[in-house]
């Protein structure tokens, strides 16, 4: 067979691997192939399937050699070769030149580990800086064992070298004896690496193990068959390879290993797990300063991001007031303009109306000039009146929601207050004038200006027009109350301004200096209080005698010889700094003052926005009251032409001088805001270098004039906003200086560019501006936000950072208490237990007096009867309380780091570690009760009650509590509660049935039930009184005594007849209440006998007493009767029904000394053997007369007979009730 190509080879050997070929399994395959065909690409196919088979190493160790001549190896070649290499080294338990190597370096690093530990105990003094070297060895040499028992699992020699590091560096008793056991387990054959390659395999291929070919163990079955082993199941170890190791076991290894073992072990048992006390502390400041930092920079990040949005809706606010007031100005200019045209007032010579507007102008008109005025004015009046409506909406809402409800009266007072003059008017002249809202005023007034603007009669508005009149005198009114709540609205955004920045500068201080002195003071103090109680800590242990300081640093290894530490150190210590605390605490301080910088940065971002919202605001309304100021200054200027001269228009309700004063008034207002603009005043600076774009708009040139045209309109075409309406005022004042020689109307080159210069250049450009300025508005809250964003995230990873370099430095100190406590478990258990203070601390017992107010829970297990046994999860006791004393005579020093089991006789103490290690296992609940026998401190046997509770902490690590109670107080207690319970139920069985008292037991309440057939008997002595009479109060009570006490002896032997109740000398008792399924008969026969052996009684005991007494009794059977208990302090077993009431009627119509029975009992008894005869009808109260009969009693011979019947009854009865008394 030829294996030129390598694809072949694959194929045979992956045939042979899955079809588990001989040839395959005995190697023969792989061996022909590395001995014939010996290619690179053949010998790295050989490799992979022959690394798979831990048994093989061999054959891999002949494949490698073969390898190593090659020189066509690739990179994933050489790749697969190194981790073969790795498998071969993980699997040997033999030593190598590479683990030869390794264990020196790691044997250097240890020794000088034990020699800085050992030195400790030489030191005068020592400080933190001194546990963070030894800490900082003790790791480095414990992380490469580690790491090198993973490479070398199966090594002793590292096991060896690990636990003499682990005794004499680490003082973990407990872990050496766990590694010498595994060492132990190596040795007889046990393995611990992790062979991942073996395990890829069989689980690729598990028929290996299922079909028997490979064992556990990783060798051929087959080939152990070849060796001689005639078993084909491999030997079970009866090892524990836990890591949990019996108590015996430890102890046995221990005495072997270490000196003091027993005691040793115990001190590390009992301080497992101790922390500093500031640690906790300082761990939950950490956790509790980020979790707070975190929520409270969320807050004002959540507060803070939107607080301004309001803001911007009150600019918004703002705007639309003035555009209300602006449109209803265009209205009234649009509709002036209409008349001028059509009345030809309005002539403006070679400037024509559209060169006006259009041509000669780059800018876009106010009007639409492709609709004619009167159209215009239509439009701009449902734009003031659309505009008015949004704003008012606007406003209703902003007044609820807002808590000011003072400064919303405030602004909304022009809106509702009736101080707007509106002017009715008749036959175009003034008739009256009324106050009303700025609301009604304005409907009054789109009114007015529909109207007017669809009226076509133009030549007689100015004299006639009842519209025409109404706008013109109540436009001024209206223009004042628009710009008084616009005022209102901007001074309230003035006043929100300044409370913002109070409250920004107050915010900013508190929260600065609270997060500040919280996060560094409160943080330096338990971080130096936990540095302090480790320092005190360690002087404490320097604080021992010199004898036990020397007897620490010397070895603690049995098999090691004791010698001194390595180094005399004394004369010249090593001096270690707490630098990496200083560190530290130093980045957090740093880190708190960044995230204080961040807050203060981003509160003062805040403020910056606050000024710009106000400037922006106040600049708004100063520019954009100019637009409607300007146009009504313009109506004002047209109007004046219109009336003055020799040609002007005749009006009634205004004059030329009024509206030059109203052109005056409104051209200074423009003039004054233009100059505020430009200046500013004492509390706002001026626009200028505010905005490129509004300095732009404001004072720069829009283009360049051309020299060669020399009109008018070229004068002012590319002047900046201010100059346009300082040409404006300028223009407008020359009219109004020579305002007669134009004779009512407008013509010439000055007049006719006043609208286009209004209208075309003043109007739009403010309009830019005024877009401008609610542009830097948003611009302004999403540059905040962004910015308020990015500063939140900035200060949550810092908040983080503090969290995490407090972590770390809780860790470090948590590393130097955790070293001190190594330190401390090299120092004699003995000399520990005689220290207090040491023991105090290490057991967390506090120092204050005994008579010091305990816990609760302390106060429970110091003062509880029953003896409490507090112990670890391997059972050492840690905690007793006096009671086991009490109980069994040992003190705390006696059993305190003992197995639990030395306080049980042999038997108990196998259920005792039995039921512990089913509670650590999770295999039984972590509560077990059961009786077992104690050894007391003479070896004297007590029965105990023990109850077990496992305890789970906050690493799930269990721990126990054990109760004992002394077997014989509880055993006697229960005796004392049964007799007790005994006598109760006793003297209960004789007030009421006993199938009610166990019904009342079980804790029944409101018993009652129906009764649907039953036998009552009612017996009364006669004349009872007249024979009382002349008897003592003790001699009645004796009698009736008797004669009851007869009653009840014989009312036993009938097991469904019961005594209900004695009513003076009425004795009163039914039959079948208990027994529904019975027959009638059998209970009704029963009272018979009963009443028949009553008689008898009487007549034995009258003789008896020398008495002449006799009885009256009555019988009644039926039903359904209500039986039940009465009563709760005193319950009384009852029953309630008519046949009650018969049987009672029945006695006491009764002959002396007969027997009565109903015609029901009649019925039920005729048959049996009784001596019955008709008496008649009886008038019975209540009932009318009925059928009765007499029972009277037989002769001797057939009552003999009759008891015979009477025993043959009662078998029957006896089957389906208990008897009841």
């Amino acid at each position: 067979m030829k294996f030129s190509y390598n694809y072949i080879t694959n194929f045979y050997l992956h045939y042979g691997i899955h079809e588990m070929a001989d040839l395959f399994l005995d190697m023969s395959l792989i061996k022909y192939i590395i001995q014939n065909e010996y290619s690179t690409k053949n010998l790295i196919s050989c490799l992979k399937f022959a690394v798979v088979f831990p048994c093989e190493n061999r054959l891999c160790n002949q494949i490698m050699i073969l390898l190593r001549g090659k020189r066509d190896t690739t990179i994933f070649d050489k790749f697969l070769i190194f981790q073969v290499k790795k498998i071969r080294l993980l699997r040997q338990s033999t030593s190598s030149i590479q683990s030869s190597e390794q264990l020196q370096e790691i044997s250097r690093l240890s020794s000088t580990t034990e020699m800085k530990v050992s030195n400790f105990f030489k030191r005068r003094t020592a400080n933190c800086g001194v546990l963070f070297d030894i800490h900082k060895y003790v790791s480095k040499t414990h992380s490469l064992f580690m790491e090198s028992l993973i490479s070398y699992a199966n090594s002793t020699v590292f096991r060896d070298a690990y636990v003499n590091f682990l005794i004499e560096s680490e003082a973990d008793f407990t872990g050496a004896i766990l590694e010498t056991r595994r060492r132990d387990l190596i040795e007889s054959g046990m393995t611990y690496a992790k062979d991942l390659c073996f395990k890829a395999f069989v689980v690729a291929y598990p028929e290996y193990l299922k079909e028997q070919i490979l064992t556990i163990k990783r060798q051929f079955i087959i080939n152990m068959k070849n060796d001689g082993s005639n078993s084909n199941n491999e030997n079970k170890r009866s090892q524990s390879t836990s890591d949990e190791l019996e108590l015996k076991v430890e102890e046995e290894i221990g005495k072997n290993i270490i000196k003091q073992a027993r005691i040793r072990i115990a001190m590390q048992n009992a301080i497992r797990g101790k922390k500093a006390n500031n640690s906790k502390i300082l761990l939950i400041f950490l956790i509790v300063t980020l979790i707070a930092s975190i929520a409270l920079y969320s807050a004002i990040f959540g507060i803070m991001y939107g607080y301004f949005d309001n803001r911007y809706d009150a600019t918004k606010r703002s705007m639309k007031c003035a555009n209300v007031l602006m449109y209803f100005a265009t209205t009234n200019l649009a509709n002036l303009l209409q008349w001028g045209n059509i009345t030809t007032h309005f002539v403006a010579g070679v400037n024509r109306e559209k060169q006006w507007y259009t041509h000669e102008s780059p800018y876009i008109g106010f009007l639409d000039y492709d609709l004619t005025y009167d159209k215009n004015a239509l439009a701009f009046k449902d734009k003031a009146q659309y505009t008015y409506v949004d704003l008012t909406s606007d406003f209703s809402d902003f007044a609820l929601n807002s808590a000011d409800r003072a400064s919303v009266q405030e602004m909304s007072a022009p809106l509702v207050d009736p101080k707007v003059e509106v002017t009715l008017c008749k036959n175009g002249s003034p008739e009256k004038t009324i106050h009303t809202g700025l609301g009604m005023a304005m409907t009054f007034l789109y009114t007015a200006q529909t109207i007017l603007s669809n009226n076509r009669d133009y030549f007689s508005w100015f004299n006639s027009s009842d519209e025409f009149c109404h706008v013109t005198s109540v436009g001024s009114s209206i223009s004042d109350s628009l710009i008084e709540f616009r005022m209102g609205i901007v001074n309230d955004e003035i006043k929100t301004a300044q409370k913002v920045k109070l409250f920004i500068n107050e915010f900013m201080i508190i929260v600065s200096v609270v997060f500040g002195l919280y996060s560094i003071g409160v943080f330096l103090v338990i971080s130096f209080m936990f540095l302090k109680e480790i320092n005190l800590f360690v002087e404490r242990i320097l604080g021992f005698e010199k004898s036990v300081l020397e007897a620490a640093s010397c070895t603690l290894h049995k098999n090691e010889k004791d010698d001194q530490m390595r180094t005399d150190i004394n004369q010249n210590q090593d001096k270690y700094s707490n630098f990496n605390i200083y560190m530290y605490n130093s980045i957090v301080i740093i880190l708190v003052f960044g995230v204080i910088a961040l807050y203060i940065v981003d509160m003062l971002q805040a403020e910056t926005l606050n000024k710009r919202l106000e400037y922006t605001t106040q600049w708004s309304l100063k520019s954009s009251v100019r637009m409607p100021y300007a146009l009504i200054s313009l109506h004002s200027l047209l109007m004046a032409l219109f009336t003055s001269g020799k040609q002007k228009m005749e009006i009634n309700i205004t004059t030329a001088a009024k509206q030059i004063k109203i052109w005056s008034t409104n051209i200074e207002t423009i003039i004054e805001n233009s100059d505020f603009l430009i200046q500013g005043d004492s509390n706002i600076e001026g626009i200028i270098g505010f905005d490129p774009v509004i300095d732009d708009i404001t004072t720069k040139s829009q283009c360049d004039p051309d020299p060669g045209n020399v009109s008018m309109h070229e004068t002012y075409r590319c002047n900046s906003l201010n100059q346009l309406y300082y040409y404006y005022y300028s223009l407008s004042n020359d009219i109004i200086e020579e305002i007669d020689k134009y004779d009512g109307r407008i013509f010439g080159k000055m007049p006719g560019e006043i609208p286009h210069l209004v209208l075309n250049h003043c109007i739009p450009d403010s309009v830019k501006l005024n877009e401008r300025f609610d542009q830097l508005v948003l611009s302004f809250l999403n540059d905040f936000k962004t910015l308020h964003t990015l500063f939140f995230i900035l200060e949550i990873i810092m908040i983080i950072l503090i969290f995490l370099f407090g972590f770390l430095l809780w860790q470090h100190l948590n590393n130097a208490f955790s070293t001190a406590l190594l330190l401390l478990r090299r120092i004699s258990p003995v000399a520990v237990v005689n220290n207090p203070k040491i023991l105090r601390y290490i057991l967390d017992i506090s120092m204050k007096d005994h008579s010091t107010e305990m816990t609760t829970s302390e106060s429970i297990v110091k003062n509880s009867l029953s003896g409490i046994i507090c112990t670890a999860q391997n059972g050492s006791i840690e905690i007793i309380n006096k009671s086991i004393t009490t109980i069994l005579g040992f003190s705390p020093d006696q059993v305190l780091g003992q197995s639990i089991g030395a306080l049980f006789d042999e038997e108990s103490s196998n259920i005792v570690r039995q039921k512990l290690e089913l509670m650590i296992l999770k295999q039984s609940a972590l509560y077990y009760e059961d009786h077992v026998i104690c050894l007391d401190d003479s070896n004297v046997s007590v029965p105990c009650q023990m109850i077990i509770i496992g305890v789970e902490n906050d690493e799930k690590k269990l721990s126990f509590v054990i109760v004992l109670n002394e077997e014989s107080a509880l055993i006697e207690q229960q005796e004392t509660a049964e007799k007790a319970k005994a006598r109760s139920e006793k003297l209960l069985y004789n007030i009421l049935p006993r199938e009610i008292v166990i019904r009342i037991n079980s804790g029944e309440k409101d018993i009652s039930f129906s009764v649907p057939m039953a036998t009552i008997s009612f017996i009364d002595f006669v004349k009872f009184s007249e024979y009382s009479s002349s008897l003592t109060p003790k001699e009645i009570m004796g009698n009736l005594s008797t004669f009851f006490g007869a009653f009840d002896e014989i009312l036993s032997k009938y097991p469904m007849l019961m005594k209900i109740k004695l009513i003076g000398d009425v004795y009163m008792c039914a039959g079948g209440l208990f027994n529904p399924d019975a027959p009638p008969n059998a209970h009704a026969e029963q009272m018979v006998n009963f009443d028949i052996e009553v008689l008898q009684a009487i007549d034995d005991l009258n003789m008896k007493l020398s008495t002449l007494l006799s009885v009256r009794i009555g019988i009644n059977t039926g039903g359904p009767l209500i039986a039940g208990v009465l009563g709760t302090d005193k319950p009384v077993f009852d029953i309630i029904g008519d046949p009650i009431n018969i049987a009672s009627r029945l006695q006491s119509t009764d002959i002396p000394g007969q027997i009565q029975i109903s015609q029901a009992v009649h019925d039920l008894i005729c048959q049996g053997d009784f001596n019955i005869e008709p008496r008649g009808e009886v008038f019975l109260k209540g009932k009318g007369k009925a059928q009765v009969y007499l029972v009277k009693p037989q002769t001797v011979l057939a009552f003999q007979l009759s008891a015979e019947m009477h025993n043959s009854t009662s078998s029957f009865v006896n089957n389906s009730a208990p008897n009841i008394q």
